[in-house]
């Protein structure tokens, strides 16, 4: 399992950059050392977090945060959802993104893509239903120019089902 994974989200091109976090402390920026296997397995058994970047990608997710806003309105997170998986013409598999209970609707392509090429399709397709991809809404990953994003299944991490 472990070397599944570490080959779908890990491979020899995409070693760095990449982010780490560890006991709360902010995340730190690895520019220069590459990720090896066992960091990636360290996250898998929850001791860390493991992000990553990307230039080309066979997946993209939105993460949509579970949290409120003080000022605007911001639509409940099953609505959001709703919009995002009506948004595309199969089912994302949805994972809980951390202990906040966000979610992260992942997609996957039958190859990877450059994640330049594809972003512009994928958000012209969310607007058609409305969604504008705002911080704390709806946000796209991966991407290589901005942030990074944390890899599924480290700590408060889950795979769910549609309930």
């Amino acid at each position: 399992m472990h070397e599944q994974y570490i080959n779908y989200f890990i491979d020899e091109n995409r070693k760095v950059p990449w982010i780490i976090r560890k006991e709360n402390k902010g995340w730190k920026y690895r520019k220069y050392k590459p990720i090896s296997n066992m960091e990636v397995v360290d996250h898998l058994n929850q001791q860390y977090h493991v992000g990553i970047y990307r230039k080309t990608s066979s997946y993209f997710f939105l993460d949509l945060d579970n949290k409120s806003h003080p000022t605007k309105f911001i639509l409940p997170l099953e609505e959001r959802f709703t919009k995002v998986s009506s948004s595309f013409p199969v089912s994302p598999q949805i994972i809980q993104s951390s202990d906040s209970k966000g979610l992260h609707a992942y997609y996957f392509f039958d190859k990877s893509y450059l994640v330049d090429q594809i972003k512009p399709i994928i958000i012209r397709r969310l607007q058609r239903m409305g969604i504008i991809l705002e911080d704390g809404q709806y946000e796209l990953f991966p991407t290589f120019k901005g942030n990074g994003h944390r890899l599924p299944f480290g700590k408060d991490s889950y795979l769910l089902d549609s309930n």
